[in-house]
C-alpha cells in the first residue's frame, strides 16, 4: 500500500507509473478532486491514519510543516522494519521539518539529487577507465608482428 499525499500533477504523474506496483491511496486539501483520481482515499490530516502505511510519499511543496517529529516518532512506531518502511518528500519547499533522516527511511527531494550526482560522478569514473583499457587493448593490437608470429600475414604482403 502506497499513500500518496496532494493531489495536482505531481500526484497524478506518480499514479500513473505506481498504479501497476501499488495499491495507491491518496489525501489532499481537496476532497472532490482527491476523489476524482479513481483511487482509495485518506482523509486530510488525519496523521493517525497516515502513520498506518509504510510507504508515503508526499509531492505537496509549501511554506509550511505538515509533517514533524510527532508525526514521524508515531510512523517509525507504528512502522519499526526499516526495510519496508520508507516517506519520499519530493516537495519543494519541502513540508518536514524533523531530526528524522535517511538513516530512519526518509528521503528528500534533495537526497535523491545528491545521489544522481554520486551515480554521475561513478559513471564518469567508469568510462574512463574503460576507455583506458580500449587504449591498452588497441595499443596491443597494433603492434607489428614478425613473420614468425604470423607468417601467414608476411606470404601476402
Amino acid at each position: 500500500n502506497l499513500l500518496i499525499v496532494g493531489n495536482g500533477s505531481m500526484s497524478q504523474n506518480l499514479i500513473k507509473v505506481l498504479k501497476k506496483r501499488f495499491n495507491i491511496y491518496i489525501t489532499g486539501r481537496n476532497p472532490a478532486k482527491v476523489s476524482s483520481l479513481g483511487h482509495s482515499t485518506v482523509p486530510w490530516l488525519d496523521y493517525n491514519a497516515w502513520s498506518n502505511f509504510s510507504l508515503i510519499v508526499n509531492t505537496i511543496g509549501a511554506q509550511t510543516t505538515l509533517f514533524d517529529d510527532e508525526f514521524f516518532t508515531s510512523w517509525i512506531n507504528t512502522n519499526p522494519d526499516y526495510d519496508s518502511r520508507r516517506f519520499i518528500d519530493l516537495g519543494c519547499p519541502s513540508v518536514l521539518k524533523t531530526r528524522y533522516t535517511s538513516v530512519h527511511g526518509i528521503t528528500l527531494l534533495k537526497d535523491i539529487f545528491e545521489k544522481g550526482d554520486i551515480l554521475d560522478q561513478e559513471k564518469r569514473e567508469k568510462i574512463e577507465i574503460a576507455k583506458g583499457a580500449i587504449l591498452e587493448i588497441a595499443k596491443k593490437r597494433s603492434i607489428p608482428l614478425t613473420p614468425r608470429e604470423n607468417p601467414k600475414e608476411f606470404l601476402f604482403a
